[in-house]
């Protein structure tokens, strides 16, 4: 590993993952070494004297960076910056593409072959088991690479057919690249690793944490050609990871369900609204036959059509359940498995960063909740926090700018909408001098967007409709 990748682990602590800035930085200096160089007359010539990167770039601490460089090569894990070649081309056109994503197991050539991202509830049914299983084995058998976040339930299954079929398929992570999680992932993760890659724009060490998956969803989104919604609710985080679909110009689709189903009444709302009707992975593939026709394994798509019902046998190696016992579901933090790369456990405060104290930790033990369908699982919640998160997770009115649309936003929504000014566009990084958490900002945003309040623009801006 080169030590110029010194210098962008530096620029991607210094602006932090989904944070918009570090292209204008590249633009005008070309990498970050240059930037890092640079002189205050420097920086206030080429990006103005009032711009709030400059702030930023002010940090020449490297500490922490040649920590995370010494860790990556010590362990064997690689680095994609934005400026390598073989940075995706897709991920590029995103609003707030990651600055840098760390990997372990072999890229697939994503610059050259169809993708597909899957995602879906982690409550879910055998229904929506068998249809994540047999459309991400259909797809990989057509040589398409499916891409997931290895959350549990759908994701975690969609990637395993993949593997069944041999195929290429791509997990992202909403925590470091050593930390596993959910923790009964870790022989999926491993699989994945051996057929694939495991990525994160999260450095090595960070901990799982709520407002981390909403920035992961943009890359899964980022990634693809087209994202697909298997089952779930209409609170479901597979939504947001829909919205940050639509938001970048993706293809949507949705495998429909029973009308009266909890898991079924988001994708057959995405469905109402316009995304493609899924009944198998053909209809995914002759959605691109003619841009992708000849990258399209058709016969290897037709042979796995005989194939590609659930391996129960495979699921239980890799450590999935069709539902999961309550233990199981109340996966938290502190929990998270911290192994070695190459496969070798460590306890989590061996690993590379201080982890986060848990409430377990420092204070007396909560009470346990069930679960809500997001991207994250927890301890139990002041009752506070419970109220605000089940507001966040409203029912979402699409494409309308009604007293009902407004009424149903959350205290953060509402904070972020009315601080968007009339007829003027308005970036993350203002946004962000609300002092909201990034993962929190963003959430906003696109569920801000899925209640058509405000349209996304080019060059990361955002408008009220």
């Amino acid at each position: 590993m080169h030590r110029d990748y010194l210098y962008w682990i530096w620029i991607s602590l210094v602006f932090g993952p989904g944070v918009t800035g570090f292209r204008e930085v590249l633009e005008q200096f070309g990498d970050p070494y240059a930037a890092y160089i640079a002189s205050e007359q420097e920086l206030a010539l080429k990006l103005g004297k009032r711009s709030p990167v400059i702030e930023r770039l002010r940090n020449k601490d490297l500490r922490e960076a040649h920590r995370i460089y010494d860790f990556c090569v010590t362990h064997g894990v690689s680095l994609l910056t934005y400026g390598d070649i073989a940075y995706p081309a897709l991920l590029k056109t995103i609003q707030n593409p990651p600055v840098l994503l760390y990997y372990v197991g072999t890229l697939p050539a994503l610059n050259r072959k169809l993708c597909i991202g899957m995602v879906g509830t982690r409550k879910m049914s055998e229904y929506g088991k068998r249809m994540a299983y047999k459309i991400g084995y259909e797809l990989a058998a057509a040589d398409v690479v499916v891409v997931s976040g290895m959350a549990l339930g759908c994701d975690a299954v969609a990637a395993a057919g993949a593997l069944g079929a041999n195929g290429a398929t791509v997990a992202v992570l909403g925590s470091g690249i050593d930390v596993i999680y959910p923790r009964q992932h870790a022989k999926l993760m491993e699989a994945i690793r051996h057929s694939g890659a495991v990525m994160t724009e999260y450095p090595p060490g960070t901990p799982p944490a709520a407002g981390h998956f909403p920035v992961r969803n943009r890359i899964i989104s980022g990634l693809t050609h087209g994202t697909l919604a298997v089952e779930g609710d209409l609170r479901s985080g597979a939504l947001l990871t829909v919205g940050h679909a639509i938001k970048q110009g993706r293809r949507v689709f949705a495998v429909p369900g029973n009308v009266g189903e909890s898991n079924s009444q988001g994708t057959n709302e995405l469905i109402r609204n316009g995304a493609t009707v899924t009944l198998d992975a053909g209809d995914i593939l002759n959605a691109f036959e003619v841009t992708w026709k000849e990258r399209i394994n058709s016969d290897g798509y037709v042979q796995a059509q005989m194939h590609s019902e659930p391996d129960e046998e495979l699921l239980l190696r890799l450590g999935i359940t069709s539902r999961l016992r309550e233990k199981e579901a109340e996966e938290v933090q502190g929990d998270a498995v911290v192994p070695d790369v190459l496969g070798k456990r460590r306890s989590p405060k061996d690993a590379l960063l201080p982890r986060q104290k848990s409430k377990k930790e420092d204070a007396p033990k909560p009470q346990r909740t069930r679960k809500e369908d997001g991207d994250t699982e927890r301890k139990a919640e002041p009752k506070q926090a419970q109220q605000e998160q089940q507001e966040q997770r409203k029912q979402i009115p699409t494409g309308d700018n009604s007293e009902s649309a407004l009424a149903s936003l959350s205290e953060k929504e509402r904070l972020v909408f009315s601080e968007m000014p009339l007829d003027q566009a308005v970036s993350i990084d203002r946004l962000s001098a609300l002092g909201l958490p990034i993962g929190d900002l963003i959430t906003a945003l696109t569920l801000l967007e899925l209640h058509g309040l405000i349209s996304a623009l080019p060059g990361g801006l955002y408008i009220k409709k």
